[in-house]
């Protein structure tokens, strides 16, 4: 009954209540966004948050931000958490947010809380770099 229970919490209560608590307020404004890419065109600039990554076994979560130097581009940057799989090189994203203007500021675009499916990562791609901050030394 108890697993039930958190199931239930998992499939029907989170996702009506959107983006998670915990970035959220105060607390997202104490992240620490370090560069670990960016464009050969100098189009976008992606930023991994960190001060927060949380592993569970061969699981890592972290916080990915992806600015964009677009002009006029409605959408300015996404924030997005992803899940790594530091044993079989995969990824997946478990949330998302666009918004209006750079660094994860302005107006949210939209919300995609739907996580996608663990993907096998392209080596040389900028989800390999992402792969290697959030796995390397974790």
């Amino acid at each position: 009954m108890k697993h039930l229970l958190i199931v239930s919490f998992c499939l029907f209560i989170l996702p009506a209540c959107g983006k998670p608590e915990f970035i959220s307020g105060s607390a997202k404004t104490k992240w620490v966004w370090v560069k670990v890419a960016s464009s050969t065109t100098n189009e976008s600039t992606v930023y991994a948050n960190l001060s927060n990554i949380s592993k569970k076994g061969n699981l890592v979560e972290m916080w990915v931000l992806f600015d964009y130097n677009i002009p006029n581009a409605e959408k300015k940057s996404i924030e997005r958490l992803d899940e790594y799989d530091c044993e079989n090189m995969a990824s997946r994203t478990i949330y998302e947010d666009g918004y209006s203007e750079n660094m994860g500021k302005g107006k949210t675009i939209y919300a995609n809380p739907d996580p996608d499916k663990l993907e096998t990562i392209t080596p040389g791609s900028t989800n390999e770099i992402l792969w290697k901050t959030a796995c390397v030394k974790r």
